[in-house]
Parts: C-alpha cells; structure tokens; sequence
C-alpha cells in the first residue's frame, strides 16, 4: 500500500480508547487564498460524534494535488507554486470533510489582501433591492487596516466573500465601514487559474426556516437529502 507521505496525508498519533463513532469533520476556514510560493495558513478540524458533540480523535489531511500544494499533520497548508488550485480534506474514522478550495493566485497589483480575523461584521448590501451583479455595492466592517483609498481592490483570504473596489471607507472607532462594488475575476487577479470538480456530498447544508419547521431532514449515503413530514 502507499504510505501517507505518497497520498499527500499525514495523521495525528491515534488516539487511545475505543473509537468514537464519527458522524461528521467540519474544517475552517472553507477555503484559502495563497499568493506565493512557501506561503503558509493553517486549516482547523473539528470532529463530531452522533450526537453532535465534538470528540478528540486522529485527523488525516489529505491534499489533491502535492506538487501544487502541501499539508502536514497540523493542517498546516502550504503553496508550492504560484498559480492553480487544489483539495484539501479532513478525515477522521473513515468520515471526510467537505473538501477545502485552495487558490493560487496572484492579485491585482496594489490590491490588499483581507483576513477573516479583520472582518467585524458579515457584508450587508448597500441597496437591498438592488440585484446582484457587476456594479452591486455592499458594506463590511473591517479591523486592522488604515481606511482603504476609492478605488483600492480587497479580497478575502478565507471564507469571508470579500471582493472588489472600494468606493466610501468610513473610520468607526477601532475599525472601517468599506462600501464595495463588484467587479470582474480579472480586476481582482493579474493571474488566477481555477481547474476543480469539488464533491459537496459532505457539505453542510442550511434550510430555510420554513423549510425546517415543515421537515425532519436526514442526509443519506451519497449526499442525498430526505425530506420526512
């Protein structure tokens, strides 16, 4: 059989006692944006029981491609070239995480780059009646950073979806309210090249409320969803 190393996995040391039955492994953030060769960022994996308790237990890593980016037994993940994209997995007792998108890109020149830890508050829309597209405005609080200029390009590093040119930042005590606009891939990155067919089998999902109350939802083997009055 091929070692770990060969898979592109590394494992932490088994834990002792009987092993707890894994219902599922969520991984944060969702995904990462790298910018350099030997960049690093490290991911975080949380494992839960049946009853949705979290368990201590071994976590292998796997990455989908180990020329273009690496992963050690911490969840460290690190860049290895400067342009493309690959998977990273959290496994623990057999059950896997949804996979993690891992970009190599090279931004826009001038652009900053955005870490969830600066995001104060979630992205609200500067018009709520306005459609989403090209041009559709949103604000976010961020922390950590000088009022970015008009003009300047933002993007997230993490799950926050953060994007865009900035039109209005507004200091507010310890951070800045940036007013965005949506703009096209090519104004955000100088070099961006994305080629993944990702398996969200595993995803977490998220009902409608009104769905919820209606439904008792199971997720069956394949990533079916059933729907049980």
């Amino acid at each position: 059989d091929p070692s770990p190393d060969a898979l592109g996995c590394a494992a932490h040391a088994p834990c002792e006692g009987p092993a707890p039955a894994i219902s599922r492994v969520e991984v944060s953030p969702r995904s990462l944006l790298l910018t350099r060769p030997g960049e690093t960022l490290e991911l975080t994996a949380t494992v839960f029981d049946a009853e949705g308790d979290a368990v201590d237990t071994g976590i292998e890593w796997r990455t989908s491609n180990g020329a273009m980016v690496a992963v050690d037994s911490r969840g460290l993940v690190t860049a290895l070239l400067a342009l493309g994209s690959a998977q990273i997995v959290a496994v623990a007792g057999g059950v896997p995480s949804a996979p993690v998108l891992v970009v190599l890109a090279a931004p826009a020149q001038g652009a900053v780059l955005v870490s969830d830890s600066q995001v104060v508050t979630g992205i609200e829309p500067a018009d709520p009646q306005a459609a989403y597209g090209l041009g559709w405005r949103y604000r976010v609080a961020l922390s950590g950073m000088a009022p970015p200029a008009p003009g300047q390009i933002l993007i997230g590093t993490g799950d926050s979806p953060i994007g865009g040119r900035v039109v209005e930042a507004v200091p507010d005590g310890d951070s800045v309210t940036v007013t965005l606009e949506v703009v096209p891939p090519q104004e955000l990155f100088s070099s961006l090249k994305i080629d993944e067919r990702m398996d969200l089998s595993h995803a977490a999902f998220e009902l409608e409320p009104a769905i919820a109350e209606r439904y008792d939802v199971e997720r069956l083997p394949g990533g079916r969803l059933q729907f049980l009055p």
